[in-house]
């Protein structure tokens, strides 16, 4: 089965005869290429030929349908299930939370100095 050019993404009909004229027939052709071939072709530099072929190898891999195996759930261990010792700590008030107490002496000055 072979895939059109220009169902790869970024590849439109002027590409795709670029590509054929360079050996490229379909998108197989150029997911089976390597990066250094691909960028012979005019028009396709480092940037767009790693484009082009991620994408073309992307779009053969969905063709194929490829089974996935599923993945297999972890078992929770017996360790985790119990509180740590850092979860006990009581949280601190939201208010107090980074900011430094005042002492009582400056609040006094400060009310005497208003009066």
């Amino acid at each position: 089965m072979t895939t059109p050019l220009t169902e790869i993404t970024g590849i439109g009909p002027a590409m795709a005869a670029t590509l054929t004229e360079n050996g490229f027939a379909s998108a197989e052709d150029i997911a089976a290429s390597d990066l250094k071939t691909l960028c012979t072709t005019p028009g396709i530099g480092p940037s767009s030929g790693e484009k082009i072929l991620a994408a073309a190898i992307a779009l053969v891999v969905l063709k194929e349908e490829i089974p996935l195996k599923p993945l297999k759930k972890k078992k929770k261990s017996k360790e985790k299930d119990k509180k740590s010792p850092q979860k006990d700590k009581p949280k601190a008030d939201k208010k107090t939370k980074g900011k430094k107490k005042k002492s009582k002496k400056k609040d006094k000055k400060k009310k005497s100095k208003k009066k």
